[in-house]
């Protein structure tokens, strides 16, 4: 099932220990987009999770892939360089730090003003007419490591998550903090609308796949594991495996619900659409995560039970009131995408005591 498999981006390592963690209870496999020349410096947590964890390389994606990305280039240059051009970088802002990628494997290039994308996740011509557009340039301390606008870095991550994740069924997962930008099938088209602000080309509606995907992400948000921090991650790979049957009729249930009640979204009224979801919820969904919550209980693991809002606007980025410790020791929000809807929405809070 797809749902049961996730595809994490935009880094190479995993930012964030516990939300790993968290995804084995909840997920079979966790793929990461690793290039075959890189050589990863993997946490305890990720090699205690070995079996978890895979990869997919970004060469498996398919040649129309970097085509489209390419033909989107050549038709929008002009105006792609006037908003993206490296040639500008000295008027822009450092990028924020939930854009900076892990400490591991070292520096990923110098200009802290610049999202850097390793070279082997880009065909070379595809690289080539980042390069000699003006859109990136090459590290200059090391050349492996490519250098362009921060949105423009993120687009394309999140495309060629979408796309190595379209092909093998998977779920693209991020723990930043950033909203999912569904691109709802590649085209030029979709790719100027979240790059220039072209036109208007999605419908704000949540499509059935991204209510699917919304309640994947429910997964992690409404059952949580108490102080996961200090579960050995050694624990969760038994345990998750102890737990195959039950996250498997749960993950079913999610994706069947969204299925069958994708139609509501054509409901106009907003009340009356939240009122519907939330009725299902209650008959379909509760009943899987009562039984998911005595199955971690059963093997010893106390969970943090997180109430669903009444009613969340479904067409904006939504920002619950759960919050989690950052590596900093601070406290931050989780915004979880629009497409999360009240009934599905929940805090991404993990107690630590």
């Amino acid at each position: 099932m797809a749902a049961n498999f996730g595809l994490y981006y935009p880094f190479i390592h995993f930012k964030d220990d516990n939300w790993l963690k968290l995804s084995a209870v909840y997920f079979d496999k966790m793929y990461r987009i690793v290039p075959s020349t890189y050589t990863t410096e993997d946490s305890d947590t990720v090699r205690d999770l070995e079996g978890f964890v895979d990869v997919v390389r970004p060469e498996w994606a398919s040649p129309a892939f970097g085509e489209t990305f390419g033909q989107f280039i050549h038709q929008y240059h002009t105006r792609l360089v006037d908003r993206y051009g490296v040639a500008k970088a000295d008027q822009w802002d450092a990028k924020p730090k939930d854009q900076v990628p892990p400490v591991a494997g070292g520096r990923s290039g110098i200009d802290p003003r610049l999202s850097y994308v390793y070279f082997e996740k880009m065909t070379p011509e595809l690289r080539q007419s980042f390069l000699t557009s003006g859109l990136a340039r090459f590290d200059p301390g090391d050349d492996r490591w490519i250098g362009m606008h921060p949105m423009l870095a993120r687009v394309y991550m999140t495309a060629l998550a979408d796309q190595l994740a379209g092909e093998r069924q998977l779920q693209p997962m991020t723990d930043e903090t950033i909203d999912h930008l569904a691109l709802s099938g590649l085209s030029t088209e979709r790719l100027a609308q979240l790059l220039l602000a072209d036109v208007n080309l999605v419908d704000e509606r949540p499509t059935e796949r991204e209510l699917e995907q919304a309640f994947a992400l429910l997964a992690l948000r409404t059952i949580l594991p108490e102080n996961i921090a200090q579960i050995p991650a050694k624990k969760i790979a038994k345990v998750r495996e102890q737990l195959a049957g039950e996250r498997g009729k749960f993950q079913a249930a999610a994706v069947a619900f969204a299925q069958q009640n994708a139609s509501l979204r054509e409901i106009p009224d907003d009340r009356a659409r939240q009122d519907h979801l939330k009725a299902e919820f209650d008959k379909k969904i509760a009943p899987e995560l009562q039984k998911l919550e005595e199955a971690l209980r059963g093997n010893n693991i106390d969970v943090v039970l997180v109430s669903v809002p009444k009613h969340v606007e479904s067409n904006e980025s939504v920002v619950i009131q759960g919050e989690r410790p950052d590596s900093m020791g601070t406290r931050r929000q989780c915004g979880l995408p629009r497409t999360v809807h009240a009934t599905t929405a929940a805090a991404c809070a993990i107690r630590a005591t």
